[in-house]
């Protein structure tokens, strides 16, 4: 299969193909906080070398960050087409849990649990197995689920990994740099 594949919005994706690509995407947010947390060590020093590198590193946390958004995206939507549902239901993911996430902010478990527990359903759930309103079945090979459920798991540790980070060590980091800002 094409590459270029991974990044359209269309046809339909099967739950490997999905959990595949989630994995590789969570994988990447991961590597986004790593890099969010070098700029935010490299902007404490205010040499002109330490702010141009945490302006290359800015530069490329921002690539990946686009482009893990539109692998989700696109993931999100060919999945949701191969079980006959619009891609506007990925509204009815975010608005919730961006919701739970800015107004329960001391509940951020919540956001995590809800997440995972949407990106795992499509993960295990079947799609249409005839042609749909988004269009016939790809040729489908047998899906190995102990693939799928290595993907999956994959993802979820992936998922749990950018959760604990950015709690365990982004945060403080983020604090301390904040507060030795404050004294210089």
């Amino acid at each position: 299969m094409d590459w270029k594949h991974y990044f359209r919005f269309a046809p339909r994706a099967n739950r490997l193909e999905f959990a595949c690509v989630g994995a590789l995407w969570q994988g990447l947010g991961l590597i986004s906080l790593v890099l969010q947390t070098l700029v935010l060590e490299n902007s404490a020093s205010l040499s002109a070398g330490a702010l141009f590198s945490s302006l290359l590193l800015s530069l490329a946390q921002l690539a990946l960050s686009i482009l893990m958004a539109w692998l989700a995206f696109a993931s999100f939507s060919r999945r949701l087409h191969d079980m006959n549902l619009s891609a506007w239901w990925i509204a009815g993911y975010i608005i919730p849990v961006t919701g739970v996430s800015l107004f329960f902010q001391e509940k951020w478990w919540l956001f995590t649990l809800l997440g995972l527990i949407v990106w795992l359903f499509l993960c295990f759930k079947k799609g249409s197995p005839d042609e749909n309103r988004f269009g016939s079945v790809t040729v489908r090979r047998q899906e190995k689920k102990p693939l799928l459920i290595v993907f999956a798991v994959l993802g979820l540790l992936f998922a749990l990994g950018q959760t604990f980070y950015s709690r365990c060590v982004l945060m403080p980091r983020a604090l301390a740099v904040t507060q030795q800002m404050q004294f210089k």
